[in-house]
This record gives structure tokens, C-alpha cells and sequence, in this order.
């Protein structure tokens, strides 16, 4: 069974198991944000200390702007919107000159022809994906992307880590078994202690989320192992 009523519950046992081939001493009860993965880089992060990151996401992702095109004004939620979808003249946008001039001095706008448009394309995908996600998984980059990450890693701009699960989908996972968060499901704790509901309707729903659950881990440690063995230890790749 999946939701076993004695004992612990199998995905402690399908955790164990990974962090045992990976030398982890590790208790009979992991906590699935120390589970390590085999890529030493995994998680990519922005660094909010960083106030270069910081102006720059905020300037391409948040920053509210109007632009003015003729006689009509049309008002866009994010600036990056805007060179999307016009043709937008150094006069035209209502971005402070200040933070124009810091996208343009810093390679992310250039003007020609009196026209701004993005430089840097690479870059600025890689930073939306860190603003839309909160974080990036470094192996699912191609090797030009990782070099950009790795030279923002450098410049103190974002850090990472080794662990398998992000702290986004680790916070996911613990929301839904562990007592972490005020209104969790903490559905590791009921079937343990065996308070479970006895609505087979419930049950059939906390069954379901559990499935869910080790499909997901079931993905994470796949991917995990796939990138290991076939491209880090690829012998072509090195």
C-alpha cells in the first residue's frame, strides 16, 4: 500500500534508499530538503542581497511603465511587455532615465535609429525563467545557458545548491506531508499515527496526492540519475 497505517510510509523508504546510494548518513526520517542530488550544481537561485540582480529583474519583470504612441497612451505591467509587442522610441517610454540609462549602459537595451531594443536575449530568458519560477534547474540548460549562469554565480548575482528537490518543491512536498506549514495537509502524520479520516471520499483524495507525490519524486531522482550517468560521466562530454 501506499498509505501504509503501521510504520512509516513508503516514500521514506524510496528517499532513504537514494540517499543511501549517494553515502548520506541519514536517520530513518529524511527530510526531503536535504536529500542531495548527484549534480554538485542543481538549483540555481537569485541572490535578492545582490542589488544589481535585484534592480535589473525588477526593472525587466516588475516595473509597471507607460508608453506613449501618437496620441494614445497604452499602459503595460511589465516593461519587457513593452519592447514585445512595440516599436518604442527613446522619447516614447516614461522609464525613468535613470534606470533607462542603467538597461542600456549595462548591454540589456541598445538604441539604433533612435529605437531601443533587447540585447542580451540569452541572459534575459535565463533571468525571466529565475522571476516566473523563483529558481532554474542548472542540468536542464544547454551548455551556452550554463555558461551564462555560471558567470552570474560568479559575480555574486545568484547562488545554488546541491539538493534534489528546490526549495520550492521541497516547501510543495512538506505542505502536503509534514506538519510545516499552518494550514498543511500533513499527511505524512495522520496515516503514521493512524488519526486518517475514515471518509472514504477523503481517503480516496489523500490517496491521490500521495500518488502524485512519488510520481513526482519518482521524476526528480530518474532525471537525476539520467543526467549523472549520460552526460556528466559521459565520456564524450569531457
Amino acid at each position: 500500500e501506499i498509505l501504509n497505517y503501521e510504520g512509516r510510509p513508503e516514500y521514506d523508504d524510496f528517499l532513504i534508499g537514494f540517499s543511501r546510494t549517494l553515502h548520506i548518513s541519514e536517520n530513518e526520517r529524511v527530510k526531503i530538503e536535504n536529500v542531495k542530488s548527484l549534480c554538485d550544481i542543481k538549483n540555481v537561485y537569485i541572490n535578492n542581497d545582490n542589488e544589481f540582480i535585484h534592480k535589473l529583474i525588477k526593472l525587466l519583470f516588475v516595473n509597471d511603465s507607460v508608453v506613449i504612441s501618437g496620441d494614445e497612451k497604452e499602459s503595460y505591467s511589465l516593461f519587457i511587455s513593452i519592447l514585445i509587442h512595440k516599436k518604442i522610441s527613446v522619447t516614447s517610454c516614461s522609464l525613468p532615465n535613470e534606470d533607462l540609462l542603467f538597461l542600456l549602459d549595462n548591454g540589456y537595451l541598445v538604441k539604433k535609429d533612435g529605437f531601443i531594443y533587447f540585447d542580451k536575449i540569452d541572459e534575459i530568458i535565463i533571468l525571466f525563467d529565475l522571476y516566473k519560477f523563483g529558481y532554474i534547474c542548472y542540468p536542464y540548460y544547454e551548455q551556452s545557458h550554463k555558461d551564462i549562469i555560471d558567470k552570474f554565480i560568479d559575480k555574486g548575482y545568484l547562488y545554488h545548491d546541491d539538493k534534489l528537490f528546490s526549495k520550492q518543491e521541497s516547501d510543495y512536498f512538506n505542505f502536503h506531508l509534514n506538519k510545516t506549514f499552518q494550514n498543511g495537509l500533513e499527511l505524512r502524520n495522520i496515516y503514521e499515527h493512524g488519526v486518517y479520516d475514515d471518509n472514504e471520499e477523503v481517503h480516496k483524495q489523500h490517496y491521490f496526492i500521495v500518488i502524485k507525490l512519488l510520481v513526482l519524486m519518482f521524476f526528480k531522482i530518474t532525471f537525476d540519475l539520467y543526467y549523472y550517468n549520460n552526460i556528466l560521466c559521459s565520456p564524450n562530454l569531457k
